[in-house]
C-alpha cells in the first residue's frame, strides 16, 4: 500500500466506502483513480512508476524544498533565461 505522502498515514484504509464526500476529498488532492484489492482484482500486479528508493529520494528532497520556502531559506535557483537572450546566444 502506497500512502499519498511519504511517511504518512494510508489516503483509504482496507474496507473504506467510497461514498461521494470521499471520492470528492480524493479529488481535491489530485487523486481520480484507485486500485481496489478484492477477488475481481485478484493477481492483477500494479506496476510502480518510480522504485523505492527513488520514491523515498524525491518526497525527501521535496519535503527539504518545502521546508526551505517555509522558512524563507530557498535554495539557489539561477534566473532563466528569457528566450530572447537564448537566442542571441545561438
Amino acid at each position: 500500500m502506497h500512502t499519498g505522502r511519504h511517511g504518512r498515514a494510508p489516503l483509504l484504509v482496507r474496507g473504506a466506502v467510497l461514498d461521494r464526500k470521499r471520492i470528492q476529498s480524493l479529488e481535491r488532492v489530485g487523486i481520480y483513480a484507485v486500485y481496489v484489492d478484492d477477488e475481481i482484482g485478484a493477481g492483477i500486479d500494479v506496476p510502480h512508476a518510480l522504485s523505492e528508493q527513488t520514491r523515498a529520494r524525491a518526497s525527501a528532497a521535496l519535503g527539504t524544498a518545502i521546508d526551505r520556502v517555509r522558512t524563507e531559506q530557498s535554495p539557489s535557483i539561477p534566473p532563466r533565461r528569457s528566450a530572447s537572450s537564448a537566442r542571441s546566444r545561438s
